[in-house]
């Protein structure tokens, strides 16, 4: 198929041959879709081809639209509805396909009624797709594409005069799509039909620049294409939701379906207005062509590759567990890898028996550091970066290696942590691979010491865990090279199965977290794909290398069989420093993965060298940790910078937070409430954060989201939430959600018990606070203004002051839940809590 792009465009080409060329290719690629389509077979490749085949119908219209202006009229009509009916086909079957897919989401995350009606609309939503299907095969085999082909061979450019070249052509196409899109983005989008217009319109001008990418800016192509596709697809998501929400309403049964997804449309659809008034976005409707500058947005993301000012050299070194590795890269408009080198240390050696660094292995270490910062100075670095990673952060004499790294190297060596290692390369995994809006990366660094797993969705973290599993330590544990390749394998792959029952919950990961991409990092996976390469090295370069699991399965049993000392050459790759602890970090990863339930992964050779280099690029010292300018403005600036990426809904939050503040300050002035709502002096801060910040977790799911909020806290960067105080955020925002006794502070949640004594009394009273407030917004529709209360020696009455034109049923929805959710709250303080309303 021609692809994406159309080719052929550029150069010397008329506007006739370039309608004609643009004609073919993608009509060309509509029959071979639908003979794919035909030849499908089972039910999961015939999902994928029915979604080829809308796709290329799709842009064989945007085609002949681009050049409409050539074509005679009653041609072009003719050929455009032949087109149309196949359309029409594979999309009424795309659809059933991607209802059913939301159905079975959603379903996993339910329980009670709304399970039933989720099962009740998957019935209804199947019949309907093997309605459609049979309908699209009748398509194909019948009229459709003979008809198709006859208005093809039939459609002829005319002549112009004047013609206009291809890049005027272009101009004047794009120029019209934009000016749609905007003229609908500046329109009410109050309503889903208007936001569905808008997509509809981002649509055409995005298949409009695949059409003539060849003469636009390449900006185009590497960021206002993606901006738009980011927004489109947001869009599309959220009138998924409000066709689900149709079907549920029509059909007997499905009722209890209803508020969850209405919940879900609300929430889309604030989104999708933020993110179309969002500066920039007006910057991605227009695509410029060659020499007029830079066409479109910049990255919606923090995390895209930058670009420093001015040329550069920048070093990473990152001392191990097993090894100390460097890269040395200089920026000059682009990117050279000047080295990147490893040397075999074994810093961490008899760690987990002694609980303090090796002699020689620190001296040894900091030997390398000295050479590496050397070798960088050659090289011209300007700023050199060093971290330490697991061996150091959990050694006893860690200290030592710090001090040596000053004296011998002139390097301030950071000891970093977990969360801090895994999101560097996390940053590396995401700057190398490509992934569409909303799905979700799973990046894996098996180092030889530790194990982090991190998942992320739109480069927000949802999950990090850390754990003792790195390919040193369990070869040592195990009873070193040769028992724990053998005799005592199984055990080892016992103990990695329990470590991740511990981590990541007992079998697959569930389908919320479950990622669509796993990147791997870490000198078990560099080696697995230099071993692919079958030891061929490759020009130093950022890049991914694609192996299965089955092949990673293979590999494992295949070393396994083989002596340590014939490793190395039997399998070309497996460094000699390698070889004895390879079989521990290939079964590691083999358990991990199948944990995600993943297939294959990506192997990144930069990992956290990678991630240094880019976060240096950005002008950050990684290893440091956030600056804060202590005030509660500077950090309410932070908690809503996440809440805006976390794609929080924020008329709701911010109206939570407003109401949980108006009543935690009543509350503090009566002495009863006082003393502990005042003790300690923070809590209002701490309030107020947790409050915007309680349902970040729907980014995940909604079914859960009171947990993934509270894991997304604790390993977000958020300036001024440090230690005890992030701590005590994500606590209240987990515990902001009545869902049974579980989930109310107790003894038995690993947060809670971590935290002291005055820290829980505080999470048990901020969480009573928040949960009366968020039940009065139960509906999403601001619906109380305001909150005054009312006390006796053992009750409180809490009134909501009802807002001018709050509709009665939001009134009554927030009535009832904050009194339900005001259990803790009596349990907390002790007395009888009573919620009503009074009038504006």
């Amino acid at each position: 198929m021609a692809g994406r792009w159309l080719k052929g465009l550029g150069g010397a080409v008329s506007v006739a041959d370039a309608a004609r060329l643009a004609a073919d290719a993608r009509l060309t690629d509509v029959a071979k879709a639908a003979r794919a389509l035909d030849k499908a077979g089972p039910a999961s490749r015939r999902v994928r081809a029915v979604h080829s085949l809308r796709v290329a119908t799709r842009r064989a219209d945007a085609a002949l639209r681009a050049f409409e202006p050539l074509w005679a009229p009653d041609g072009f009509a003719r050929a455009r509805k032949a087109l149309r009916k196949l359309r029409r086909a594979a999309a009424a079957a795309r659809d059933a396909d991607v209802q059913a897919d939301l159905i079975g989401a959603r379903a996993s995350g339910l329980g009670g009624a709304a399970l039933k009606a989720a099962r009740v609309l998957l019935r209804r939503v199947r019949a309907v797709r093997k309605r459609e299907s049979r309908a699209l095969d009748k398509a194909i085999h019948g009229r459709a594409l003979p008809r198709l082909e006859r208005a093809v061979e039939a459609l002829r450019p005319r002549a112009l005069d004047p013609a206009p070249t291809p890049r005027e052509l272009a101009r004047s196409v794009l120029a019209a799509r934009a000016s749609d899109a905007a003229a609908l983005a500046d329109a009410d989008l109050s309503a889903l039909p208007a936001l569905h217009a808008l997509r509809i319109a981002l649509k055409r001008l995005r298949y409009a620049i695949e059409v003539f990418a060849e003469l636009l800016d390449p900006e185009v192509r590497r960021v206002t294409y993606p901006a738009l596709e980011r927004l489109q697809a947001r869009l599309g998501r959220l009138n998924d939701a409000a066709v689900l929400l149709d079907l549920a309403r029509t059909t007997p049964g499905a009722a209890a379906l209803t508020p969850i997804l209405e919940r879900e449309i609300e929430r889309g659809r604030t989104a999708a207005l933020r993110a179309v008034r969002a500066p920039g976005f007006r910057a991605a409707l227009t695509p410029s062509p060659p020499g007029e500058g830079r066409g479109g947005v910049g990255p919606a993301s923090g995390d895209a590759t930058p670009t420093p000012i001015g040329p550069v050299t920048l070093a990473a070194i990152d001392a191990g567990s097993n090894a100390v590795r460097m890269r040395v890269e200089r920026w000059d408009g682009g990117r050279r890898i000047l080295a990147d080198e490893r040397r075999t240390t074994r810093l961490g050696r008899g760690l987990a028996s002694t609980r303090r660094l090796d002699a020689e292995s620190v001296e040894a270490t900091a030997g390398v550091l000295a050479a590496f910062a050397d070798r960088a100075r050659e090289l011209g670095a300007t700023r050199i970066a060093a971290v330490a990673t697991a061996a150091v952060r959990e050694a006893e004499n860690g200290a030592a290696l710090v001090a040596l790294a000053r004296t011998r190297a002139g390097l301030d060596l950071r000891v970093i942590d977990g969360d801090e290692e895994a999101r560097l390369g996390l940053r590396a995994a995401g700057a190398s691979l490509d992934l569409g809006p909303g799905q979700r990366l799973a990046l894996v660094d098996v180092g030889g010491g530790s194990v982090e797993v991190v998942i992320s969705i739109d480069g927000v973290i949802v999950r990090l865990v850390s754990m003792p599993l790195g390919a040193v330590r369990l070869t040592e544990a195990f009873g070193g090279p040769e028992a724990s390749s053998t005799t005592r394998f199984d055990e080892l792959l016992a103990h990695v199965e329990s470590r991740l029952d511990a981590a990541l919950g007992a079998g697959p990961i569930r389908a919320a977290l479950r990622p669509d991409a796993v990147v791997g990092v870490g000198g078990t996976f560099t080696t697995l794909g230099f071993v692919k390469r079958r030891g061929v090295a490759r020009a130093p370069a950022p890049g991914l290398e694609r192996v299965t699991l089955g092949s990673l399965s293979g590999l494992l049993e295949r070393v396994r069989r083989t002596p340590i000392g014939e490793r190395a050459a039997r399998f070309p790759g497996i460094p000699p420093d390698r070889a004895d602890i390879i079989a521990a970090g290939l079964a590691v990863i083999r358990a991990v993965l199948a944990r995600l339930s993943a297939r294959a992964c990506f192997v990144q050779e930069g990992g956290v060298r990678e991630g240094m280099i880019l976060a240096m690029a950005r002008g950050e010292t990684p290893g440091a940790p956030p600056t804060a300018r202590g005030t509660g403005a500077a950090v309410l600036e932070g908690v809503r910078a996440f809440a805006a990426r976390a794609s929080c809904e924020q008329p709701h939050s911010a109206h939570v937070a407003a109401l949980a503040l108006r009543l935690f300050d009543r509350l503090r002035r009566v002495e009863r409430f006082g003393a502990a709502l005042s003790t300690p002096r923070d809590s209002r801060l701490l309030l107020e954060c947790a409050a915007h910040l309680h349902d970040a977790g729907i980014l995940v799911e909604y079914a859960a989201h009171h947990k993934h909020s509270q894991a997304m806290i604790l390993h977000a960067r958020l300036p001024g939430l440090e230690g005890e105080r992030r701590l005590v955020v994500a606590a209240v925002a987990r515990y902001h959600r009545r869902s049974g006794p579980p989930d109310s502070p107790r003894p038995g949640h690993e947060a809670y018990l971590a935290l002291p004594p005055h820290r829980r009394a505080q999470v048990s009273a901020l969480s009573a606070v928040l949960r009366v407030a968020d039940g009065l917004d139960r509906a999403h529709a601001q619906a109380f203004r305001d909150v005054r209360i009312a006390h006796a020696a053992d009750s409180l009455t809490v009134r909501g002051v009802v807002a001018p034109g709050a509709a009665a049923a939001a009134v009554a929805a927030g009535l009832a839940t904050a009194r339900k959710k005001g259990d803790l709250f009596e349990s907390v303080f002790g007395v009888r809590l009573t919620v009503e309303s009074v009038p504006p």
